[in-house]
């Protein structure tokens, strides 16, 4: 049974390969192979610690109870072997510093004595065995015990193969399947570590056809189904192989000490063997990946520590498959929940840019206009999230000014698709913001996001409402929007007293009646046209031609963008006492003195509506135009 499923399991990777699945490897991040690697290395070299110490350990299931049988059992440590493996240990790791400090440079490669010392260095495992076999064979002529390879059958057997029922074999493909996936994952976290190390490209389909086959072939010469071997690599690589040549050589010795070699194997000691891959191994325990991953990402560091506990304590197939897990399940929990990022203005002297204010605290946030950036692309995933934000958003939650939110900007740069989902999204938050008096923007989307928003019908007829190219755009269609909001509401001001026989009473006893006449109606149009002309295209920081916002006069204390918090004015003009009589600016140009009229006849308005408060008008109410009414008044 056991060849016959090392059969069905090279059959497997060799199909996997075939169907190109290597890119299923892509499922085992670099935080799991690192995670898995470590621990395998430091299994290996547990279970090697018998041999260096003499004592003979059962298999256990789990590594605890090894460890804890070694320490419990180290009184009957055999101290030829624990002498003559640990004098090896210290002397291949200092073969291993010497050649990590001294490396062969041309100008030392001048000099024969460092020649001699790189080619004994290069043979110091071979040399290790060669003179341990000699220690071993004077300890056992002297009548002391040191455990050896002893006797090897030499020769290669006759291919052959023992078949089952095809439904006991069918049976074994499931246990097949999970074989085939750990072991290739073993040789591939072996084969990625000396790619990434010795930068050469690596193909997962290639290594899943190469290794399927190898195992088939191998069933029918009696061999169990296994992969890259981790301490095997490990030796070979510190040997100084550098390609696929190494290998070749070492099938060909391998046929040939098999066939006329095996007497030579028998004095070798085990202690020695087992130092050889003890050193081996260092290069594959990666501690520090996990301390920088900690310092630099949380999630990988919790994944890399999780895959190296479950396969060092519990298992290596138990570690690989819930490394993987673990690795996924981080992978969905940042797709649903992303960052979102609420976006503030930079001064002018840093640039003037839109960016997180978590991250920039000089950033200063849009009074009444709160600015989001999602880091993700929106779908079905992290919609619910989204949305939630987005809500508390138009609720002034993440706003750093109490002005009410009027204006939604969705900085939707980050988004390189929308799903359905996701436009059902949007769909709901313009109903939810036009329930709030909110607008809602979409600003920085990119064309495959902005088709699938006019093909779903997203804003009929206000398309530009997500059109926008950046959020400085959608900020000066808010400038613009709220200038003429207030130019218009001067003139429903005057239709508001013309047709309102209370007004006209009202404005009858006012000091400024003389002041409010077709003459003064027909400059403040003249004023809202010149507005619409002052929006020329002016050159911005980035090259490119926006429209100029309006000069808007602030207080000590409010931000120059701060909306429909106060009356506008189109030119510095004094502010025109109750009492003084109205007369156009002298010497400015005939623009520039209509302009100037308007203005200050829109002024004297002002002071009119003031008079006679505007009761029961809520669109004109003080929140909404700046105006001031006489206490007492119903706002």
């Amino acid at each position: 049974i056991v060849i016959n499923l090392s059969l069905v399991v090279g059959l497997c990777m060799f199909v996997l390969g075939l169907l190109r699945l290597g890119s299923l490897a892509n499922l085992i991040s670099e935080s799991v192979l690192v995670g898995f690697l470590t621990a395998s290395a430091l299994v290996i070299a547990l279970n090697q610690i018998k041999y260096i110490l003499g004592i003979s350990i059962p298999r256990y299931t789990y590594t605890v109870e090894t460890i804890y049988f070694i320490l419990s059992h180290l009184k009957e440590t055999n101290l030829n072997a624990a002498s003559l493996g640990i004098a090896t240990m210290f002397l291949l790791y200092g073969v291993r510093y010497w050649k990590q400090t001294y490396k062969a440079t041309p100008e030392r490669m001048k000099n024969l004595g460092f020649r001699v010392l790189l080619v004994l260095s290069k043979m110091s495992n071979f040399l290790c065995i060669i003179f341990g076999s000699l220690i071993a064979y004077g300890i056992l002529e002297g009548g002391t015990n040191i455990d050896i390879v002893g006797h090897v059958p030499s020769g290669l057997k006759a291919p052959q193969f023992h078949s089952i029922g095809l439904s006991e074999t069918l049976n074994l493909i499931p246990a097949a399947l999970a074989l085939s996936f750990v072991a290739f994952a073993g040789n591939w976290a072996v084969a990625r570590k000396y790619a990434a190390e010795r930068d050469y490209p690596v193909d997962a389909t290639q290594e899943l056809i190469a290794e399927g086959l190898a195992v088939a072939v191998g069933a029918f010469f009696n061999c169990f189904a296994g992969s890259g071997g981790l301490a095997r690599s490990a030796v070979n690589a510190e040997s100084g192989a550098l390609t696929q040549l190494s290998s070749l050589v070492v099938a060909i010795m391998m046929l040939i000490s098999v066939q006329c070699l095996t007497s030579l194997f028998y004095y070798i000691p085990m202690c020695v063997l087992a130092a050889v891959i003890e050193i081996s191994i260092i290069s594959m325990v990666d501690f520090d990946s996990m301390i920088k991953a900690y310092r630099v990402h949380r999630s990988d560091c919790l994944v890399m520590s999780c895959t190296f506990a479950l396969t060092f304590f519990v298992g290596v197939t138990e570690g690989l498959f819930a490394g993987i897990i673990l690795s996924i399940a981080v992978i969905l929990y940042n797709s649903a929940f992303p960052y979102v990022a609420h976006l503030g203005k930079l001064p002018d002297s840093e640039g003037g840019a839109y960016k997180d204010t978590v991250r920039f605290k000089v950033a200063a946030q849009v009074p009444g206009v709160s600015i989001i950036r999602m880091d993700s692309t929106l779908f079905f995933a992290n919609a619910g999230h989204f949305k939630d934000v987005a809500l508390q958003a138009a609720q002034g939650q993440f706003h750093s000014s109490r002005s009410p939110i009027y204006k939604i900007i969705i900085d939707a740069s980050c988004w390189t698709d929308i799903d359905l989902t996701g436009v059902k999204t949007l769909f709901d938050l313009k109903v939810a913001f036009d329930k709030l008096d909110v607008t809602l923007c979409i600003a920085g989307a990119k064309w495959k996001v902005r088709d699938k928003l006019r093909k779903n019908a997203f804003m009929p007829g206000q398309t530009k409402h997500y059109n926008y190219f950046s959020v400085d755009d959608a900020m000066c269609e808010v400038d613009r929007s709220e200038t003429s909001s207030l130019l218009g509401l001067h003139d429903e001001v005057l239709s508001d007293i013309e047709a309102n026989p209370m007004h006209s009473k009202v404005l009858s006893s006012s000091p400024h009646k003389n002041n409010i006449s077709a003459e003064g109606s027909g400059k403040i149009s003249s004023a809202k046209n010149n507005l619409a002309g002052s929006a020329a295209l002016t050159p911005s920081r980035a090259g490119n031609m926006q429209p100029s916002r309006p000069e808007i006069y602030p207080s000590d204390t409010e931000s120059p963008y701060s909306p429909l918090s106060r009356p506008l004015s189109m030119s510095p003009l004094t502010p025109i006492s109750p009492n003084a009589p109205v007369s156009a600016p002298a010497g400015g140009a005939a623009a520039g003195g209509a302009a100037g009229g308007a203005a200050q006849d829109a002024s004297q308005v002002d002071d009119d509506i003031e008079l006679m408060g505007m009761a029961g008008n809520s669109r004109h109410s003080p929140q909404r135009s700046g105006f001031m009414a006489l206490p007492g008044q119903d706002h």
